[in-house]
C-alpha cells in the first residue's frame, strides 16, 4: 500500500513537471526569462530565510552555552572562595594572640614576639592561564593570611597553549606551627586563586631581620 502511494505521488510530480514544460514551451523567450527570474528570486529568498533561521538558532545555542559556562564558573569560584576562607582560617589560627601567654611570664612573651616576627622567603613557580590578568593573581596571593610581600619583578615564559610560567618570590610569617605545615596550606590556598593551574615551591629560606 505504501509503495502504491509513493508511486502515485511520483506520477503526480512527473505530470506537474510535464505540464509546466508544455506551458513554458508556448511562452516567448522574454516571458520565460521573467518566470525563471521570479523563481530564482523566490528560491534565494527561501534560502536567505533558512540561513537567518539557522544563524538565530546558533546564536541562541551559543548564548545558552555561555550562560551555563558562566554559572558553572560562578559555582566553582564560590566553592573555591569557601574553601580558601577555610584554609586561611587554618593559617590564621597558627598565630597565637597575647591572651594565650601568661601576663607574668616575661620571657615567654619575649619569645612569642620573636617568633611572631620570623619571616621566610619562598621562590614559587606558578603555571597560570594567559587569559587572566597576572596582577590580579599577585594581589590575591598578597591577601593570603601571613603573606607580607609578593615580588613584582617576575619572569614569565609561555609554556604552551594558553599557559604561562611565572617565577615569583613570596615573603611570609608562618605563625607557631611548622614551616612545612604553613607551606602546605600556602600552596593549597594559591591553587584556589582564579587563573592558577599549578604551583611549586622551588626554595624556602629564613630571612634575618
Amino acid at each position: 500500500m505504501k509503495a502504491t502511494i509513493e508511486w502515485l505521488k511520483e506520477k503526480v510530480r512527473e505530470e506537474v513537471v510535464r505540464q509546466q514544460i508544455i506551458q513554458r514551451s508556448k511562452l516567448s523567450p522574454e516571458d520565460l526569462r521573467k518566470i525563471m527570474t521570479e523563481e530564482i528570486q523566490d528560491y534565494l529568498e527561501e534560502l536567505e530565510n533558512a540561513l537567518n533561521n539557522a544563524n538565530d538558532a546558533l546564536q541562541s545555542a551559543a548564548a545558552e552555552v555561555e550562560k551555563e559556562a558562566e554559572e558553572t564558573e560562578g559555582e566553582k569560584r564560590t566553592a573555591a572562595d569557601i574553601s580558601r576562607r577555610s584554609t586561611e582560617r587554618d593559617i590564621a589560627s597558627d598565630t597565637p594572640g597575647p591572651e594565650d601567654l601568661s601576663e607574668q611570664d616575661t620571657s615567654l612573651r619575649q619569645g612569642h614576639q620573636a617568633k611572631k616576627t620570623e619571616v621566610y622567603e619562598a621562590e614559587a613557580v606558578l603555571i597560570v592561564k594567559d587569559t587572566v590578568v597576572i596582577d590580579n593573581i599577585y594581589s590575591e596571593i598578597r591577601a593570603i593570611e601571613g603573606v607580607t610581600v609578593v615580588s613584582t619583578d617576575v619572569k614569565k615564559v609561555s609554556v604552551g597553549a594558553s599557559r604561562e610560567k611565572s617565577i615569583i618570590k613570596i615573603k611570609f610569617m608562618k605563625g607557631r606551627r611548622s614551616l612545612q605545615y604553613y607551606i602546605t596550606l600556602l600552596i593549597r590556598t594559591i591553587m584556589r586563586v582564579n587563573g592558577v593551574v599549578n604551583v611549586k615551591m622551588a626554595s624556602t629560606k629564613k630571612i634575618e631581620l
